[in-house]
């Protein structure tokens, strides 16, 4: 038989707190509490974290990315891996955006989850502050709480706090952001396990006569690239529409570009400069902070290989960068076939799994969406191309990383591949060793991109089958580093036509994943182009790879076949 306790409700004539917990018998449990659906911070990660020297990940902790995942998960056994450890002595502070409203949110409630192995972290202790869209920027408090329940000391516990107002009106409107701080007021030890944050409400009216307020800052605030490259620029504001937006270079007006968001495809030298973005409405004009972009000259290629760097940097809030990870890498949504020795997932990294996820995730938000690799973590990692006998031709590596700071975000490996006919035979490929100049300043997040390609247009290896990154040499800046991605991407070609049957069947690589392709065929290599006849079509999948069985005509002693994209 169980103990159920009902209790009152508790108020400070403003905010109404609804406390509850649940215990479990066996070492490990899920609370059999519904989640609800329809939060505002669905899969979002904050917008900002401060540590305050500490970390939202320790004891095998999920960071920050479990606290919107939409499950509790489950507590017990000391693993705790559901949760994010939060308080003065792990992580300090989560800031949460609340984007796609013009005149911010108005909020209903909020709902808090946490939980441990035992009795001795399981408070909840925090402050709750919220900031509007006309000053974003200055976060009011909304309520403090602190909540231990009181349970056996040898049992797995969780816990849920629900917030709601004391009155008709809503806990707060037009909010922009909301911050908690897991620091004040003390908990019973200095941290404590959360496993999911809601909030909860319907967007507000849109504020009248308003003049422009900055939300989101000039990203990347500092970034380089090189020429050919590709670089964006956004920044975000609120206030009364219609808002009229114009980006300036060097304090000029940049011609035609008159949106939230500005890219610069094709990067000469030339494009090196400041940019930032004017707001003008009709009551009044603001502009973000400028920023700096540096475009530097592709890097002379060793043994045939370019490596060519690239990095971005925020204005000290944890971000997002604007590249774009493309699809169709050999390697999207797999795990290694097999990893060194360390460990891939350090101070709340996503491990392995985050590197083949096809997103980057944010960097400075405790890191919670790199895994950490080097001769202090993860050594190494190989993976495994499947999907055709033949191996593969590599036309590019792509690999992206970051930190919290400057103090870990050098990229430094070795690739190496193996092919189909030797797979235990590893060839060293190249060796990349990028620390971003001149290093971030203290606690300003940092990502970097490196990218390998072939400088003659030939393959960077062919009939590849296996490919396994060493990230203890060259050596790194402090033995371990944080990756968000590695990606593998396919030379476009016919890997092997081969007679089976009745068929000629061709198979290849390199395609767009999820496009179209024709095949088309002429028996006379004298006619033009435009008179080859369309033989058949089809569409890659999702590594972009196509195999067709092509009916042989006895009656053609020669026929010529070409792919044509799109």
């Amino acid at each position: 038989a169980c103990s159920f306790v009902v209790n009152n409700t508790q108020t400070d004539g403003v905010v109404t707190f609804s406390p509850a917990n649940q215990t479990g018998n066996g070492p490990t449990f899920t609370p059999t509490w519904t989640l609800a659906t329809g939060s505002l911070l669905a899969g979002h990660a904050p917008c900002n974290a401060a540590n305050s020297g500490g970390s939202f990940g320790n004891e095998g902790a999920g960071g920050v990315r479990v606290l919107t995942d939409g499950q509790f998960g489950s507590v017990g056994s000391a693993i705790n891996t559901t949760l994010a450890t939060c308080g003065s002595g792990a992580g300090g502070t989560l800031t949460y955006c609340l984007a796609g409203s013009e005149g911010g949110y108005d909020l209903t409630n909020i709902v808090v989850y946490g939980g441990w192995s035992d009795g001795g972290r399981d408070e909840q202790h925090y402050t709750i502050y919220y900031s509007t869209v006309a000053a974003p920027a200055n976060f009011i408090q909304m309520t403090a709480f602190a909540y231990e329940p009181t349970i056996p000391g040898s049992v797995p516990s969780a816990t849920r706090m629900t917030y709601t107002s004391a009155s008709a009106a809503p806990l707060a409107t037009n909010v922009a952001a909301v911050r908690f701080d897991f620091t004040s007021p003390g908990g019973e030890n200095g941290w404590s396990g959360y496993s999911e944050i809601q909030l909860f409400g319907s967007a507000s009216a849109p504020l009248t006569n308003l003049a422009p307020v900055l939300m989101t800052d000039t990203i990347p605030a500092v970034g380089s690239d090189v020429v050919g490259s590709q670089v964006t620029f956004a920044a975000g504001f609120g206030g009364t529409t219609p808002i009229a937006y114009q980006w300036q270079k060097n304090g000029t007006n940049f011609p035609g570009a008159t949106s939230a968001t500005l890219t610069i495809s094709n990067l000469q030298l030339s494009d090196s400069g400041s940019y930032n973005l004017v707001a003008t409405n009709l009551y009044g004009t603001a502009s973000s902070t400028t920023n700096t972009l540096t475009v530097n000259p592709v890097p002379a290629p060793v043994n045939g290989i370019i490596i060519a760097p690239a990095n971005q940097t925020s204005f000290g809030a944890g971000f997002t960068p604007t590249w774009t990870v493309p699809s169709g890498s050999l390697i999207a949504g797999r795990t290694p076939s097999s990893v060194g020795s360390g460990n891939f997932g350090n101070e709340g990294a996503g491990g392995v799994a985050v590197l083949t996820d096809g997103a980057f995730g944010i960097v400075g938000a405790a890191n919670g969406t790199l895994a950490t690799c080097g001769s202090g973590a993860g050594r190494s990692v190989t993976y495994t191309l499947s999907g055709l006998p033949v191996g593969y031709s590599l036309a590019s590596i792509v690999t992206y990383g970051g930190w919290g700071d400057g103090g870990r975000d050098q990229q430094h490996y070795t690739v190496s591949y193996s092919t189909v006919s030797n797979p235990t035979n590893f060839i060293v490929l190249t060796s990349a060793s990028y620390d971003p100049t001149p290093p971030a300043p203290a606690g300003v997040p940092t990502a970097d991109r490196v990218t390998i390609t072939s400088s003659t247009g030939a393959p960077l290896a062919t009939r590849v089958g296996m490919v396994k990154f060493d990230f203890t040499t060259p050596s790194g800046e402090n033995g371990w580093s944080g990756y968000s991605e590695v990606q593998l991407f396919a030379a476009f070609g016919i890997y092997s036509a081969t007679h089976i049957g009745s068929n000629l069947v061709l198979v290849g690589a390199g395609g767009t994943p999820g496009g179209s392709y024709t095949w088309l065929s002429t028996t006379n290599l004298t006619i033009p182009l435009s008179a080859w006849v369309t033989n058949s079509t089809g569409v890659f999948d999702g590594s972009g790879v196509f195999s067709n069985p092509i009916p042989i005509v006895p009656s053609e002693s020669k026929r010529f076949f070409r792919l044509r994209i799109p």
